[in-house]
């Protein structure tokens, strides 16, 4: 269900509902040998400027998961899937570790 953080409490308390998030983020995965961050800015020329993560289809081609996008200098961690990317924009990732080494970091 997507739908905004007041409309979501009041059927959570309407219904007697429990919210579970989509990604979970405990101190082991954070600490994982396995799974990382990655911050990373869309450059000049990128092919995501204009798309949404949904029409570039970042996470199957890139194996990473964004968790945060830094726009114009506001964080956004909600419908991420909506954002219209450009130059500048900063996406925080959960990737795996052998992506670093793919991307050559």
């Amino acid at each position: 269900m997507r739908a905004d953080t007041k409309k979501l409490l009041e059927i959570k308390r309407t219904r007697d509902l429990a919210l579970e998030p989509e990604i979970r983020l405990g101190d082991q995965e954070l600490q994982s040998a396995e799974i990382g961050l990655m911050e990373v800015v869309v450059s000049p020329n990128s092919s995501l400027i204009g798309g949404t993560l949904v029409d570039t289809g970042f996470r199957v081609r890139y194996n990473c998961t964004v968790i945060a996008i830094r726009k114009h200098g506001v964080t956004i961690r909600e419908r991420l899937h909506r954002v219209k990317l450009s130059f500048g924009d900063t996406l925080l990732l959960l990737t795996p570790v052998f992506v670093y080494f793919i991307w050559g970091i």
